[in-house]
Order: C-alpha cells, then structure tokens, then sequence
C-alpha cells in the first residue's frame, strides 16, 4: 500500500478543497492510504469536517500561523521520512514552492494540480506587478514537478509552452450524489423563493461565487438591468461586495444580493438558469454542480466554458465576453426558446456522464499508476 500526502495551504470551503475531497474520497484504499496536510490553521470556513467524516487523517505543519516557508519545508521534509510517504500531491502556490524545494533533497514522487493559469489569475487578484511575480515564481517551481495536471484543455494550451515535459488533463468532477435535486427538501426551495420574492411570472438566473474582478459581475449586472421578467440571485461573497450593493440592478431589485450559504443547492434548484460570464477560469465547479442539479447554465465563450459546452451543448448557451450586449439580446429575444427545450433530468444526467467525483478520481488513480508514480 503506497502512503500519499496531499499539501494544501487549508482546507477552507472553495472549489479546489471540494475538487480535493473528491480525488481522496474516490481512492481505492486497498492501494492508496491518503493523509492531509494543511499549511495553515483551519478558519471558520473548514471544509476539515468533511474529511474526518470519512475517516481522511488531516495534520497541520503551522497551527500558529507563524512559520515561513523554509520551517515549513523542514517539518514537510521530516513527516515525509516519518510517515515513509511514496508520493506527495500538492495544489495552490505555497505548497508546490515548498515541493520544488524538496524534490532535489529526497527520493519522492511528486504530482502537482494546477487550477487556473497564473499570469491570468494572479494579476487580477494580488494587483498586476504583485501578482505577474508571483506567476513567474509559481510556474518556475513547476517546472521542477514531473507529474503537472491541470483542469482542462484550455488551461493546458497556454501553459504547455513552458514545461519540458507534456501536462496532463484531468476535468474537475463533482458529487453527483451530493448536487442531486432528490435529495433537498420542497420546503427549503420554497423558502428561497419566498424569501427573496421569487414570483412565478420571473425567471431565475443564479450566479455562486466569489465577487472580484475576473467574474465580470457589473457588466452582468448592467445588462440584468436592461431586461424585464428577470431576477438574479448573487450567492457568494468578495472584494466587489460593496460596488454590487449599489448597482442599479439591484437598487431596481432586478437582482438579490443573497451573499455567503452553507449550501447552495436549494438556492439553485429554485433558479432557472445559471449564469457565469468570467474572464477567465480553470474549469468551474459552480457550473457542473449547476448542471448537476437540473439547471442549465448560461456561460461566456471563454475556452473552459467552450468545453463544457462541448459535452453538454443542448443544456449551456455561449454569450460572447467581447460584446456583453449580446446577454441582454438573448435574453430578451431567445432565452424563452431555449429555456422550454430542457428538462432538468437530461441535464443532470450529462453532468454525471462526463463530469462526476468518481470520473475524476479513477483518472487520477489512472496517473498515479503510471510511469514513476
């Protein structure tokens, strides 16, 4: 049985924690004994829970918070001759700095899941000089990684030219059993659409998660405005918080500002339609847990959204990101049209086909059996 440690900076409630429980949860534990290891302590947001719930060991280098990067490279370096670790599979910055370190000084194994593409993300969220550094480090210390996964083909075409050896593909997965419409209660539906005077003559549209910059919230929200018989349900939380709050979208309650839930899934089912206009993205798991409940999803023709559109094209409509006019023309001349073509069951059925926790994890599985690892 090969002992594996998955590095990660925490295990806060977002995409890549989930993308994470995904991997270890589907392991064949007959193969594979799986422990986490967290670089900082764990905040109100922990997804650690989850985790303990099936039996997943967490330790955590720096409950302090206190260390650097080369005290946490020590005590990496002294669990993994501990444990007598096989392979070590790390995803975020600080932990593959902490991995590039650590690759020449041991016989070890490393994977690396990469989950946006750096000069993209980075600048917009740490500030352009800040975060085109932090790009040129990151990508540096992967070059040193012999086993580099990333999301999806269009994250991988930009970044290939900047590896020596070839990047492997993996798509995110989700819980399909978990983003089940069976499994949420009519009451909590209509308690959404009560709340938030969701009246049966709107339709829907739903956007989740965080409000910053490279998720193109207020052009979305000017548009929004422009059209009648529509509301938007904002779920999440972020920098652009206060901006959005004073929209003119909102202030006309074409839009709720709803903000951070423990659980998007009646949010969703209550909806129509999501939407996610983004500038960039790795491959989002708002989308498939979307279609996974039922809803269709209403993306931007950037090439991660090209892709799923590709597996579930009857189910997702492109808008185009360089004419953000084109939203409001669909939605007042087509969206009826294509909303009324969709059942909600054929829709969930293509998220499970192509995207599900299990696909992903058994491909994953497929990579650590083969060459080195």
């Amino acid at each position: 049985m090969k002992k594996f440690f998955y590095v990660c900076s925490t295990l806060e409630q977002t995409g890549p924690t989930s993308q994470l429980f995904n991997i270890i949860s589907g392991l064949d534990r007959t193969l594979y004994k799986p422990i986490v290891v967290t670089l900082s302590a764990e905040k109100n947001n922990s997804l650690k829970d989850k985790f303990d719930a099936v039996n997943i060991p967490v330790m955590c280098l720096d409950e302090s918070g206190m260390l650097g990067i080369n005290e946490l490279e020590k005590r990496l370096l002294n669990h993994i001759e501990q444990e007598q670790i096989s392979v070590v599979h790390t995803q975020g910055i600080r932990a593959d700095l902490i991995m590039s370190k650590l690759v020449g000084k041991l016989s070890i194994n490393w994977i690396s899941t990469l989950r946006n593409i750096p000069y993209l993300d980075y600048p917009a969220q740490y500030g352009k000089v800040k975060g085109l550094l932090m790009a040129v480090i990151h990508l540096l210390a992967l070059r040193k990684c012999k086993k580099v996964v990333v999301v999806s083909e269009s994250v991988r075409k930009p970044l290939q030219k900047f590896f020596k050896r070839d990047i492997n593909v993996i798509n995110n997965g989700i819980d399909t059993l978990f983003y089940n419409k069976d499994k949420i209660e009519l009451e909590a539906v209509s308690e959404v659409r009560q709340q938030y005077k969701l009246a049966e003559d709107l339709q829907i549209l739903i956007y989740t998660g965080v409000f910053e910059e490279r998720k193109n919230l207020l052009p979305l929200l000017d548009e929004i405005n422009k059209v009648d018989g529509f509301k938007l349900l904002l779920v999440g939380k972020g920098s652009q918080l206060a901006q959005i709050q004073l929209h003119p979208a909102v202030i006309n309650e074409k839009v709720a500002v709803v903000g951070a839930v423990s659980d998007v899934r009646p949010y969703i089912i209550a909806s129509d339609a999501f939407i996610l206009v983004s500038k960039a993205e790795g491959l989002p798991n708002s989308v498939l847990e979307a279609l996974a409940l039922g809803c269709p999803a209403i993306l931007s023709d950037i090439g991660p959204h090209k892709e799923i559109h590709v597996a579930a094209r009857k189910y997702t409509q492109l808008i185009e990101l360089a004419d953000m006019r084109s939203l409001s023309s669909f939605l007042t001349h087509t969206y009826p049209q294509w909303r009324n073509k969709i059942e909600q069951e054929d829709c969930a059925v293509i998220a499970a086909r192509g995207f599900s926790s299990s696909v992903n994890s058994l491909s994953y599985q497929k990579l650590y059996l083969k060459g080195e690892l």
